[in-house]
């Protein structure tokens, strides 16, 4: 039943996620950008929107994740840094998407973004890393969203030299 219901909570999820995406017309690009989320839920979003006949993002890209509350600097047009003051990778669902510990210096590149790791914990999850874009964080392309419950809400990059505190959308009392 535990795993029944688990299975049904991730459907869900995944579903709420595809839902983010807003419809266009198929030449558009587009990037979806979560500020924090689950990992499975946002891997099959391109996937459920094709299966639903929908357009599908040319990317999806997640921050951070699920129960991870951040600190969010905006460090130049294209650049966020992202600081998880309590650490990140902190649930069991969670670590399964580490496969080993983050190393300074460490520099990963999918599609618009390349992200650099700048400090870990003890344990070698990630605590700071910088996020840079090929495109200008507000360019329309990028469709910013911030989970909320089983859906998001748009989100928006703050200033040049703004930092903002984004709560984990998971509440986990273990956590």
């Amino acid at each position: 039943m535990v795993q029944s219901l688990g299975l049904h909570w991730v459907l869900k999820t995944t579903n709420a996620v595809s839902e983010l995406v807003p419809d266009a017309a198929p030449e558009t690009e587009q990037h979806l950008v979560v500020l924090q989320g689950f990992e499975i839920a946002t891997a099959y979003t391109s996937t459920i929107r094709v299966f639903e006949g929908k357009n599908r993002p040319d990317s999806v890209l997640l921050l951070a994740p699920l129960a991870t509350p951040v600190r969010i600097t905006r460090v130049d047009p294209r650049r966020l840094r992202v600081e998880a003051p309590e650490g990140a990778f902190r649930i069991p669902g969670e670590r399964l998407c580490r496969s080993s510990a983050f190393v300074v210096g460490e520099v990963s590149r999918s599609g618009v973004v390349t992200v650099t790791v700048r400090e870990v914990d003890d344990d070698g999850g990630p605590r700071i890393w910088d996020v840079e874009f090929s495109l200008d964080l507000d360019d329309e392309r990028l469709i910013w969203r911030q989970l909320e419950g089983l859906g998001g809400q748009v989100w928006k990059p703050p200033p040049v030299g703004t930092t903002v505190d984004v709560p984990a959308p998971l509440q986990l009392p273990w956590v």
